[in-house]
């Protein structure tokens, strides 16, 4: 019983820190602010902290899971944390994939390798790092 009710608190715990990574990143596109800016007009100015709470908070309630059951929770984790790193991998081979050319100009501008590498190292790194993950 107490696996299950770890599993809750990891999973909610989850959705908040998700959220508030989305908060932060993107106020522009996603925001909680969009929905209560009717009833707050001045809400909009504290996009970042409401995400940096909502992180925060996420952060407790894994603590909370933690001391309720500490093997699951470990478990719990480490499970989350793979697919998170997993997921940011993917989604950030995606645009690279999307656009090869303006992902092979970055590459140039580090100057690390040669020029007549660079075009191919930026049509295979994207490739192999969506495959491999």
């Amino acid at each position: 019983m107490k696996q299950l009710g770890s599993g809750v608190l990891l999973l909610i715990a989850s959705v908040l820190f998700v959220l508030g990574i989305f908060e932060i990143s993107f106020p522009d596109t996603f925001s909680w602010t969009e929905i209560l800016i009717d009833r707050f007009p001045t809400i909009y100015r504290y996009g970042t902290w409401i995400g940096i709470g909502e992180c925060a908070l996420s952060a407790l309630v894994a603590i909370l899971a933690w001391k309720n059951h500490a093997d699951f929770s470990r478990k719990g984790l480490e499970t989350i944390f793979r697919l998170g790193l997993g997921g940011m991998y993917i989604f950030a081979s995606l645009f690279k994939i999307h656009d090869p050319h303006g992902f092979a100009v970055l590459i140039a501008q580090y100057q690390f390798l040669p020029h007549n590498v660079v075009n191919l190292f930026g049509l295979i790194m994207p490739m192999a790092e969506f495959c491999f993950e």
